[in-house]
């Protein structure tokens, strides 16, 4: 079943993953940080070599992949498939933190090294700007997995549908010797 709240909790995602392309449209020029350290820190070198065999990828643009999650999405729970519209929902929550999501695993790795390992990453972390992008990654991740929940629903108050540990006993106190008539 569709529900409001989850077509705005996809409306502030997709406004998440839009908002650093309408700030990087008033910005001038642009830069891109290039960084080599030779073999002194594994989860720096894994993130580089990850990230150079991973570069398509980074053509697709966030707002788009979720968009294509919603459309996805919307189609599925529409057509009576809401297990597989949160599936698609989930691989577009992926899609759009993936870059962040590598960045961080891969930081977490050289968090656990030396010194040396903790200033390599420091760039990628210092600032307000960096840490507010980590951050609204993580949020738009957040509203897209809370926007895709199936809905439970529960057996209605005089259904013989019964649910939990009790049924099995229940039953068999039902059938107890003496109780059951076989039809003498």
């Amino acid at each position: 079943m569709l529900r409001r709240s989850s077509l705005v909790l996809w409306a502030l995602a997709l406004a998440l993953t839009a908002l650093p392309y309408a700030i990087s449209l008033t910005m001038e020029g642009s830069g891109f940080i290039a960084m080599s350290m030779a073999a002194t820190c594994p989860g720096f070198e894994l993130h580089s070599d990850v990230s150079m065999a991973l570069l398509p990828l980074y053509v697709v643009p966030e707002p788009l992949i979720a968009l294509v999650g919603f459309g996805l999405w919307l189609l599925l729970v529409r057509k009576g498939r809401p297990r597989w519209g949160r599936a698609a929902g989930w691989l577009a929550a992926v899609g759009v933190t993936w870059p962040t999501l590598l960045k961080l695993g891969f930081a977490a790795v050289d968090l656990v090294g030396d010194e040396g390992c903790r200033q390599t990453w420091a760039p990628f972390f210092r600032g307000a700007m960096s840490i507010t992008w980590t951050a609204g990654d993580a949020l738009a991740l957040a509203l897209i997995l809370v926007a895709v929940r199936v809905r439970r629903t529960t057996p209605e108050a005089g259904s013989p549908v019964r649910r939990g540990p009790s049924s099995p006993c229940s039953s068999l106190w039902a059938c107890r010797p003496g109780t059951v008539s076989w039809g003498r």
